[in-house]
Parts: structure tokens; sequence; C-alpha cells
């Protein structure tokens, strides 16, 4: 296709700066350096008659100073790129062959992306040749990735980045080597199965030259990670891929036109409030009546004008004293409540940052009221957080473990069970660390009985993962190993089957029970067991030994949707009306 002549002239121009300032830096005489040479063969045979090197890669310098962009001119440059690659090269100058590749880039906007990639893959190869220089090379292909990336140049980035896995290896960066080829990988089998509905495993397998079981984990990995939509007929070794589903974006658009309805209902209410509160204050002296006096000196609003004041006041210290003081409201409302969340959660930032580890278990004492009037979800997750807020301050370990001890007697005091367990848990672990390791067994040994008890499975992992340190710490291995095949197990039974089996739609009860490593009747009935539950929609063909999987059945997001919207309008129109009173009383 055709340029026009001023896109040329801007390209030229934009060739031309960058090539000058690399030959600013190159040896050569000054007088050489100070204007171009025409891009024809006269010029080109000026640099192959030059008395030295240095003189020649002078020359050419010049030639790509030139800011014409006839195909003529274009071809004349190519040469020249060539010649100039051969002699840095020779004078074994790598860093200024990298140069040159960033220099380059304007020109690589007017001629097509074959040759492009051509001059690109030519002058990596030169860099090679010269010894020394395989740091140089690794960073000449990352700046090469990044900027065929931010170029959308598919074709040559990924020839690129395969050449800089290479080198990674080379250089036994195995770990990012692997990544890099794993994206690669993926990439490559998202384009190659574009074109299908249904295509056999084995047929993909063979276009990229991997062994079939490969590609099958991949692909899997791949549907698990949502990279498309599809499932493995494993039965019949194929892939079959489904159509996008069209979404409806009417209905979250609905759904946040509403929420920004409460947000603007809040900033008018915010903005009635000041108003009347600037018409009680006597334009005299200034005074407010008692009781707005009064509020100022105890507690604050539990109001986002709050957390924005405590976000920007002058120092930390005046940011937790107003947090301390948002908590203090004794409001019960939902927005309050989810406020004084919000400001546990920045009080908890604050105080981390200050290495105010007493501040935090004392705060921990003080939410004890507020816990009762939240639910024990929220609880745990607050409690867990400044728990994990304190571990994070140095030469706290005591303070940790007497901070869990006083969680774990409130916790049962108060019957909160799943939280309790939890802090246990990690109880057990501080005293580990702390080398207290007979305290820390015998706190184990009761809490594995219970979670076992309850069926916990996710918890149990990791009190088998912690019982497996801490029988291995104490040199008693039979007893690590075994905790540690009972962790495995519990880790069977949440994970490596429901995740295992999503992206078929049928597969062999023995392939499944070679990944995860059990025997094959275990897995039958734990998938049997599954079923029951309404864990997946399927069915177990014994005689075939398979599990079909069947398709999760279509509900329509319309109603549940319209319900939601509903109930969100209700909530604004009750919100009004409680707060227009507020206004007028």
């Amino acid at each position: 296709m055709p340029r026009l002549p001023g896109s040329e002239q801007k390209f030229g121009i934009r060739l031309h700066n960058s090539i000058s300032s690399a030959a600013a830096t190159a040896t050569v005489p000054s007088d050489m350096q100070s204007t171009h040479l025409p891009a024809t063969t006269d010029s080109l045979a000026q640099a192959l008659e030059a008395k030295d090197h240095a003189e020649s890669i002078s020359i050419l310098y010049r030639v790509l100073e030139n800011p014409s962009c006839s195909p003529e001119a274009l071809r004349i440059k190519e040469q020249a790129i060539s010649n100039l690659t051969d002699l840095l090269t020779q004078e074994k100058k790598a860093e200024d062959l990298k140069n040159l590749l960033t220099q380059l880039r304007p020109f690589f906007s007017v001629i097509p992306k074959a040759k492009t990639a051509k001059i690109v893959r030519g002058i990596i190869d030169a860099v090679v040749k010269i010894p020394g220089t395989s740091d140089l090379q690794i960073s000449l292909c990352k700046e090469m990735v990044e900027w065929t990336r931010a170029e959308k140049r598919t074709f040559l980035r990924q020839r690129v980045e395969a050449r800089l896995a290479a080198l990674l290896m080379e250089n036994k960066e195995y770990s990012e080597a692997l990544t890099l080829l794993s994206g690669l990988i993926k990439e490559n089998l998202c384009r190659l199965i574009e074109p299908y509905s249904r295509v056999e495993i084995a047929h993909i397998a063979e276009l990229i030259e991997l062994p079939v079981d490969h590609v099958e984990k991949k692909l899997s990995q791949m549907i698990l990670d949502k990279k498309f939509a599809g499932t493995l007929d494993q039965g019949a070794g194929c892939l079959i891929i489904f159509d996008d589903p069209k979404t409806d974006a009417i209905f979250p658009a609905t759904l946040e036109t509403i929420a920004n309805v409460g947000k603007v209902v809040d900033s008018l209410y915010i903005w009635a409030l000041r108003r009347t509160l600037a018409l009680v204050v006597d334009p005299n002296n200034m005074l407010m009546p008692t009781c707005i006096s009064d509020m100022q000196s105890t507690h604050l609003p539990a109001t986002t004008d709050s957390l924005a004041q405590a976000l920007e006041a002058k120092d930390h210290a005046e940011s937790i004293s107003i947090l301390y003081r948002v908590l203090e409201n004794p409001s019960c409302s939902p927005e309050a409540l989810r406020i004084k969340e919000q400001a546990i959660s920045n009080l908890t930032d604050l105080l981390t940052q200050e290495k105010k580890a007493e501040d935090l278990k004392n705060l921990l004492t003080q939410l004890r009221p507020f816990f009762s009037v939240i639910p024990k979800a929220k609880t745990a997750k607050i409690v867990r957080g400044i728990i994990d807020a304190v571990v994070k301050i140095p030469g706290t370990s005591d303070l940790q473990i007497s901070l869990c001890k006083e969680m774990v007697e409130w916790t049962r005091a108060e019957k909160r069970t799943f939280l309790r367990q939890r802090v246990e848990a990690r109880l057990a672990a501080l005293l580990m660390e702390n080398k207290e390791y007979s305290e820390a067994l015998t706190l184990l040994s009761g809490l594995i009985k219970e979670v076992r008890r309850l069926d916990d499975k996710l918890l149990l992992v990791d009190i088998d993962l912690l019982e497996s340190k801490l029988h291995f710490s104490l040199r008693n291995l039979p007893k690590a190993k075994a905790s540690l095949t009972a962790a495995r197990t519990a880790a069977n039974a949440i994970y490596n089957l429901c995740r295992l089996i999503e992206p078929y739609s049928r597969v062999e009860i023995a392939h499944i029970a070679e990944l995860i490593e059990l025997p094959v009747d275990h897995v039958e009935k734990k998938l049997s067991q599954m079923i029951l539950d309404k864990k997946f929609a399927g069915t177990l063909d014994q005689g075939a030994g398979c599990l079909i999987i069947f398709d999760d059945p279509k509900t329509d997001a319309i109603f549940p949707a319209t319900l939601e919207t509903i109930a969100n309008t209700g909530k604004v129109v009750d919100t009004l009306y409680v707060r227009s009173a507020r206004i007028m009383t």
C-alpha cells in the first residue's frame, strides 16, 4: 500500500534524528558526522572502499540518516543495515548492535513486518556470535519483546520470546524460561484451536510437536483458567470448543445506575446536614449548641465524611484519633456498621505502620462489644486480620502468643467454634516457632480430633501439615510422614476431584485416580458421593469405567436480576424517607 509523501517525510525525520544520535556517539571524525549521505549504491560502494572499518561504519550510519523513504532508498538502507551489522560484529561491538536495533525502530514502521522480523533476528544472531555477551543478549531480547508487544507484532514477538527462553535456559534461569514457554504454548494452542468447534487432541499435539498427555493437561488448565470455553471428551480423545456466551449488558448497567443513585442520595444527605448545622451557628460568636459541641468532643458520626477526614489528617496520630472516635459512635444501623468495619481496617493498617503492636492487641479487646452486633463471619475476618497485622511487626512473638491465648479464651466463652479453631491453629504454629513443642503438640492433638469430627477439610489440611512439621522438628519421622499423608488425603477430598473433572465432558475414572494417586475404587466411591451431594451433575458408567459430566442447566438471569433491581429500588426509597425525616427534625 503506497504511503503519503507527508507520512514518508515524518518517518524519515524520525529515523534521521534517531540515527544522528547514534552517529554522534560513535568514534568517528566530526566532519563525517555533520550531514547524511544519499541512499544510493554509490554510498554503499564508498563504504566498501573506505580505508578501515571505523570509516565504513561512519559512512553507513550517515546513509541511514537520510530521511528519504522512497522504495529505492529503503532498499539501499536495508543493504546498509546488513553491511553495518557485519562490520559491528567483526569489531565485536555488541552494545552498538543493541543500540542499532533501538535506533532503527522508526525505520521499521515504514517497511513490511516480514522485513522487520528478518532484520531484528539478523541483528540478534550477530550479537550471539560475539563471545561473553549472554547477559546483553537476554537484555536485548527482553527489550525487543516489550517493543513487539507494544507494536502488536505477534509473529516477531513469539520468535524473540522463543529465543529469550533458550537464552534463559543456557543461563540456568529455569523458572523464568519455563514461565515464558508455558505462555507461548498457551498462546499457540489458542490460535491453533480457534478455527475448530471439535478437534482431536492428538492432531493438536502433532501440530505443535508435543506429547498428547502434555497437551491434554495444558488444555485442561486453559479451560480452568477461562482462556476459552470448551470441554475435553477423553473417550473420543477430542476437544469440543463452545461459542462465547453472549452477555446482556442491560441488567449490570441497571444495577450500576441504582448504586450510583444511592451515592447521590448520600451526597445530598451530607450536604443537607451541613446546611442544617450551618443554620444553627450563632453568626456573632460562631458557637454551636451544646449538643453539637458535645458531639465533637466525644465520638464522630459513622459516615464516609469521617473516614475521609481521617485520610486527610496531617499525620498518622490524628488519623488514628479520628478513627477511634468513629468507633465510639453508638449507632448500629447497617450503614454505620459498614463504616465502622472500614474504620477498623484503616485503623489496623495505621497501627501496623506505626508498629503499635500493644495497641492492636488492646483494639481486639475494645471491639468485643462490636463483635456481638455483626455476623460471626465478619468477626472472624476482623480478628484474623488484626492478628496478621501483629505478626507483621518484628519482635512480637511473645505478644502474638499472649494475644492468641486471650482470643481462644474469649471465643470459647462466646462459643465461637469456627474462629476458636483457627486461632488455636495459629497459636500452635506460634508455639512451634517459639520451640514450645510440648504445648503445641498438646494443643494440636485435641484440635485434630475436633476438626475431624466436624469434617472441616480445609482447616484439617493446615493442621495436618502443621503437625507434620512439628513431628519433623521432634525427629519423629514416621509420625511426620503419617501426618503428611493425612494432609494429602484431606486435600484430595477438597480439590484435585471437582477441579480435575471440570474441563471434561467424559473422562475415565482410572485417569482421575492416576492423577491424584489414589485407588480407583476409592475415587469411584468419592465421585458417587459427590453426585449424590449435588456437587456436580453427572453419572458413572461402570461398564465403560467412565464418568460422564452433564452441562449445568442454564438459568434465566432476567428474573433474579429483576428482583434484585426491585429490592435495591426499595432500599433507595427507604433511605430517602429516613434521611429526609432526619433533616426535617
